[in-house]
C-alpha cells in the first residue's frame, strides 16, 4: 500500500469556516502524526496529540470528529479506515479503544499498523496479547519513497512502550530481521523493556549498515547503561551520518565518557554538518550544538574559550547551547550572557 501523508492531510483538514483557529491548528498537527513523520528524534507515534490540551476545543467539533472517525472504520477504502483511526486517536479517549481494536486484524497492513499506534494513545494495555500476535505478522506497507514498514515492527515498538516483558525474547529475535524498520523498532523496544540480557546483541548493531539502526542501538545502550561500550560509541563520532553522530555525542555525555572529551571537542571546529538529509538539520547544526552541551555536562572547563567563541555563532542552536553551558559554569556575567525566559533550555536529558 502506498502511504500518502499529503492526501491524508487533505482528507483530515476539512473544517467549517466557523471553527476557531486553535481547532484548525490542532487538526493540522494530527494530520502530520502519521508513521512517515513520527520517527524524528525522541518522538513517538501520537505524542503530538498532547497539543490538544494547549487551547480550548469546541466540544461540538470534537464530537463531530469522533462520529466521523467511527463511521470511517467500516469504510471499504483502506485510506478512509486509516483516517477514521487517526480521528479517534486524536479526539477520542480510552472508551474508543474497543472500536479500534478489531482493526488489528484488518486486511490492510497499513491499517493494522495505524490501529496498533492508535491503541497506544487510547490505552493499549488490555490489548497487549492482540498486539503481541502481530509480531508474527508478515504484512508490510510502503511509501512513495520506497520505504518498507512491516507490521511486526509497529508491534515491537508498541509492546516496548507498553512494557510487555513477556514478549522480550520474541522482540529480541526480531532485531536480526532483514527489514531495517523492524530492527530499529526491536532495538528500541529492548531499551524500553530494560532487557540488559540482550545488551551484547544491541551493541552488535553499532555497525549496522543502516544509519537509523546504528543510532537506535546507541540510544538503547544508554537506556541500558552499558558503560563498557563507550569506546565503540566514541568511534561513531566520525560516522558518515550526522544523526548517528548526534546520538553518539549525547550518549558519551550521558554515560560519562570523560576519556573522549578531546574527541567531542574536535567537533566544535567542524565547518559544516555532513548529513545530506536536510530534515535532520531543520533546527540547525545539531551535532556541534550537542557537542557543546556534552562538554558542559562532562565539566570540561578547559574548553571554555572555545565554547565562548560560539556565542556569536550563526546557528541559534549552537549559540544558545554555548550560552547555557557557560551560564551553568557560573560565567554568565563574564561573557555578558542574559537569560531569555522564552528560549528553549536545550538541556541534555537522561533517557
Amino acid at each position: 500500500m502506498i502511504y500518502r501523508p499529503f492526501l491524508h492531510l487533505c482528507l483530515t483538514v476539512i473544517v467549517p469556516s466557523t471553527i476557531s483557529f486553535p481547532a484548525v491548528w490542532m487538526v493540522v498537527v494530527v494530520a502530520f502524526s502519521s508513521p512517515l513523520f513520527a520517527e524524528d528524534e525522541n518522538e513517538e507515534f501520537y505524542e503530538t496529540y498532547q497539543v490538544l490540551d494547549s487551547g480550548p476545543v469546541d466540544e461540538q467539533f470534537r464530537r463531530a470528529q469522533i462520529d466521523a472517525g467511527l463511521a470511517k472504520l467500516s469504510d471499504p477504502n483502506a485510506w478512509r479506515r486509516q483516517s477514521g483511526i487517526h480521528l479517534l486517536a486524536s479526539w477520542g479517549s480510552s472508551e474508543y479503544a474497543k472500536a479500534v481494536a478489531p482493526l488489528l486484524d484488518d486486511s490492510d497492513p497499513g491499517v493494522r499498523c495505524s490501529a496498533i499506534n492508535a491503541l497506544l494513545r487510547l490505552g493499549g494495555q488490555p490489548y497487549v496479547s492482540q498486539i503481541g500476535a502481530r509480531l508474527n505478522d508478515s504484512g508490510e506497507y510502503s511509501d512513495e519513497f520506497g520505504g518498507r514498514y512491516p507490521v511486526k515492527g509497529c508491534a515491537a515498538r508498541a509492546l516496548g512502550r507498553l512494557k510487555a516483558q513477556e514478549y522480550t525474547d520474541t522482540i529480541a529475535s526480531l532485531s536480526s530481521d532483514d527489514a531495517a524498520f523492524v530492527r530499529e523498532n526491536a532495538i528500541f523496544a529492548l531499551g524500553e523493556l530494560q532487557a540488559v540480557q540482550y545488551a551484547e546483541r544491541v551493541a552488535g548493531y553499532l555497525n549496522d549498515p543502516v544509519p537509523w539502526v546504528r543510532g537506535e542501538a546507541v540510544s538503547t545502550l544508554v537506556k541500558l547503561q552499558v558503560r563498557d561500550r563507550v569506546s565503540e560509541i566514541a568511534g561513531l563520532l566520525r560516522d558518515d551520518d550526522d544523526g548517528v553522530r548526534y546520538k553518539a555525542v549525547k550518549a558519551l555525555a550521558q554515560l560519562g565518557g570523560m576519556e573522549h572529551v578531546r574527541d567531542i571537542a574536535s567537533l566544535l571546529d567542524e565547518p559544516r554538518p555532513h548529513r545530506t538529509d536536510p530534515g535532520f538539520l531543520k533546527h540547525g547544526e545539531q551535532v556541534k550544538g550537542m557537542a557543546v552541551q556534552a562538554l558542559g555536562r562532562l565539566g570540561a572547563k578547559e574548553y571554555e574559550r572555545k565554547i565562548a567563541k560560539l556565542l556569536r555563532y550563526k546557528d541559534h542552536f549552537v549559540a544558545d547551547s554555548a550560552a547555557k553551558v557557560l551560564s551553568d559554569w557560573g560565567l554568565a556575567k563574564k561573557y555578558g550572557i542574559v537569560r531569555n525566559p522564552f528560549s528553549n533550555p536545550f538541556e541534555l536529558r537522561n533517557p
